[in-house]
């Protein structure tokens, strides 16, 4: 209770209340008839209030709400408590991801992603100086490369891609000086099995290749309906699972859990380090043997086996036979019993204790696992997260036989507008042979990651801002410092690295990628493109495009990126000519064989 409850209006001040001042303007109110209605209409409409605005506080605030649990329950049913109270917001969450990833599916989604380079002017620069003190090649090749340096600003690779449902569709391309160089479309229905791909600056006519009848012919009846049976999910996943029943199989689960530990113990106000910092929490412990784990199993398996959102999936989706089905389990339970008959504690004395830290408000915030052998600890892996005003802490840790084997430990600091500004170190330790000493020496691997102005500005689709520094010199001390650049205007996200070499900012290089909950998915007609029959795969280029075609795409290939277009003209021509030779020689084989 706060210790300024008793300014509330209320008017509680011990044992003896004070109701005086419960409601204003009461003592005031002239004796008349019924005057002891109205006080008692008024009493029971504050006392109302009082138990309605209590009970208000009990279920709005996680706090309350919490601390009664753990000071009226036992120890086991508290522990149950919290993990049911977290597994369905865990539940909650997961299933609407889930709901979301549907709806994207059934609308269609597109996402892009590319990787640029862009030269700095100091760059160009340093590779012409190094064209002009090294080069000892022919003039004609000295000015191409002369001029491809002068004329380069950036070079682009990526691809992008839509969906919708079981049809898709894409595009590898690369981009020069900013402008489309060539580029590979793709597009596919996979129900029917229909394959198409293009260059588009070749050609606007796609080459494409049915492939359903083909896989169907070579199918057994087994082999084809569970291919019918993935499609049928591909094209409905929700027919196969609903947000509902993950939301109910995550809830459950973990409460299988809580239902099967015994021996639970309570720990209140355990002082627990976490990255340098100590935080409060409660600590509930479980301590598990080789046959405490084994029974936990097999109540598992037993409710697999009996779930009918499993057994629909398994035998009605992916059509697992009712026999198979129920004798996976009961292998499984089977074998666990024979564990279990032959455990003897004398002999089998592994041991696990779980902890699991609550927060004041009852939320799950770490987990403690240590491993015991003849009651002697052997291992040890502990995660956990803390905040202590603007401090925020995290860290992970595995020791084996008392020594920390690795730790990761997070310590950052929150600003304004759920911005962070810290560090991650990673550190990792082991042993190395030293050959001076002749003999393995304690290592230590430390990886520093600073970041500064961490801001998620789109929580759906992970888009942020951060400046990031990754320090590698604990490693080798001749690794400069890696700095990215995580930008986002709230569309796409950007990942920027400017690259120096020899003391010279080379370029930057920009990795970029976006989503997008809208698609717009083009299936070609077969009717239009030029097919390759499966079982007679010939490919007459001629047929599909010309020499000259082929001839005048590489050259404009070549010229854009700055070679003279006289060498162009030779080049491309050179090399069309050998490329229809290829596919000509290709057809005859092919001809022959089938």
């Amino acid at each position: 209770m706060p210790d300024n409850f008793n300014n509330t209006g209320v008017g509680f001040s011990g044992a003896n209340a004070d109701f005086s001042n419960a409601v204003s303007g009461v003592e005031n109110v002239t004796k008349k008839k019924g005057k002891g209605k109205k006080i008692a209409i008024i009493s029971g409409v504050s006392a109302a209030a009082v138990v309605g605005g209590g009970v208000a506080l009990y279920n709005f605030s996680p706090f309350v709400k919490n601390q009664v649990k753990l000071r009226t329950m036992k120890p086991a049913n508290y522990y149950a408590w919290v993990y049911e109270e977290n597994s369905e917001d865990l539940a909650k969450k997961v299933a609407d991801q889930y709901r979301l990833m549907l709806g994207e599916y059934e609308d269609g989604s597109s996402s892009s992603m590319s990787l640029r380079f862009t030269a700095s002017e100091d760059g160009r620069n340093y590779a012409l100086d190094k064209l002009y003190d090294e080069y000892e090649g022919s003039d004609d090749d000295f000015d191409t490369l002369e001029s491809l340096i002068e004329n380069f600003s950036s070079f682009e690779v990526g691809l992008s891609s839509a969906d919708s449902k079981e049809k898709l569709s894409g595009s590898l391309f690369t981009k020069y000086n900013g402008d489309s160089l060539v580029s590979f479309d793709y597009a596919a229905d996979l129900g029917a099995m229909d394959f198409f791909f293009r260059v588009p600056e070749l050609t606007e006519k796609w080459i494409g290749a049915s492939l359903g009848d083909y896989f169907y012919d070579n199918m057994d009846d087994e082999e084809y309906e569970i291919y019918s049976n993935l499609m049928d999910i591909v094209k409905d996943p929700e027919s196969c699972l609903t947000p509902e029943q993950l939301e109910d199989m995550i809830v459950r689960y973990v409460g299988i859990w809580t239902e099967s530990v015994d021996g639970v113990k309570l720990r209140k106000d355990e002082t627990v380090k976490i990255a340098g910092m100590s935080v409060d929490y409660t600590a509930v412990s479980v301590k598990l043997d080789g046959e405490d784990l084994a029974e936990i199993c097999k109540k598992y398996l037993k409710e697999l086996k009996n779930d009918d959102t499993v057994r629909d999936i398994a035998v009605g989706k992916l059509g697992v036979s009712e026999e198979d089905y129920e004798a996976l389990f009961d292998e499984a339970i089977e074998d666990i019993d024979g564990y279990i008959d032959e455990f003897d504690p004398d002999e089998d004395t592994a041991e696990v204790k779980f902890t699991t830290y609550v927060d004041a408000k009852g939320v799950i915030r770490g987990f403690d696992l240590e491993f015991y052998e003849d009651d002697e600890m052997e291992g040890e892996l502990f995660a956990a997260m803390g905040k202590d005003g603007d401090k925020v802490r995290g860290e992970f840790t595995v020791t084996e036989d008392d020594e920390c084997v690795f730790t990761a430990e997070l310590k950052a600091t929150e600003g304004k507008k759920e911005t962070y500004s810290g560090d991650i170190t990673i550190t990792v330790y082991d042993e190395a042979y030293d050959y001076d000493e002749d003999d393995y020496v304690e290592k230590t691997y430390e990886v520093s990651i600073d970041f500064d102005n961490y801001n998620v500005v789109d929580k759906e689709k992970g888009y942020f801002n951060c400046d990031l520094t990754i320090d590698l010199s604990q490693i080798d001390e001749d690794i400069d410092p890696i700095k990215l650049r995580f930008e986002t205007d709230g569309s796409s996200q950007n990942i920027s690295y400017d690259i120096s070499y020899d003391d010279t900012n080379i370029g930057t290089l920009t990795l970029s990628y976006s989503f997008d909950k809208s698609a717009d998915v083009d299936i070609p007609s077969t009717d239009d493109a030029y097919m390759i029959d499966i079982d007679d795969p010939k490919f007459d280029l001629g047929e599909y495009v010309s020499e000259q075609e082929l001839s005048d795409f590489i050259w404009d290939i070549l010229t854009q990126i700055g070679v003279d277009e006289d060498m162009a003209d030779e080049l491309a021509d050179e090399a069309a000519a050998e490329a229809f030779e290829e596919a000509e020689y290709e057809m005859n084989r092919v001809s022959d064989y089938y």
